[in-house]
């Protein structure tokens, strides 16, 4: 039985302090609830008790959520899952816009073969990704360090901007495919 007010859990007849862990610190903390046994068979002691854990647990989280924003995370540090993950939600949006958007009827298989020809120039393009890109980070709470003029941009970033580009490129060609099938 769970008393929603103080997050107590019985189980026999003995208690528990159960409590979820806000989405911003489910991440780090590795999970979505803490399960804690306050053994006691009291209730009004249990009731102290799950004061005392709450007390305690969400000092902790204010510490880590301090911890976090002073380590906060910058396109240098980029794993090559995280870039993956990023570029994955980056494709599923671009697919789902070109669902979205309604093909003029004067839309024409040369036209679109153009326009796709027009996405696969990183020229033409880059700035699109580029936004793209801070975007992501931006979303995710990454930090891109403004670097000197000269200084290259960090690998991880630049990977991040290339896969976009290919998503950007599949999605058109997939969208493609739907509107002109054969």
């Amino acid at each position: 039985m769970l008393r929603a007010s103080n997050n107590l859990i019985t189980r026999g007849n003995r208690y528990s302090f159960r409590i979820h862990v806000p989405r911003d610190l489910v991440e780090p903390i590795g999970k979505n609830e803490i399960k804690i046994a306050l053994g006691t068979s009291g209730e009004c002691e249990a009731m102290r008790l799950a004061r005392s854990e709450r007390n305690r647990i969400e000092e902790e989280w204010e510490q880590l959520r301090a911890k976090l924003k002073r380590e906060r995370r910058t396109a240098d540090d980029l794993t090559e899952s995280r870039i993956w993950y990023m570029a994955t939600l980056f494709f599923v949006a671009e697919l789902r816009e070109q669902a979205s958007r309604p093909w003029p009827d004067t839309y024409t298989q040369e036209r679109a073969d153009q326009e796709l020809w027009h996405l696969s120039q990183w020229n033409d393009v880059s700035s699109s990704v580029y936004r793209g890109a801070l975007k992501l980070l931006d979303q995710a709470e990454i930090e891109l360090r403004q670097r000197q003029q000269n200084y290259p941009a960090p690998q991880g970033f630049l990977k991040l901007q290339h896969l976009l580009h290919a998503a950007m490129s599949e999605a058109h060609k997939r969208s493609m495919i739907e509107h002109f099938p054969g």
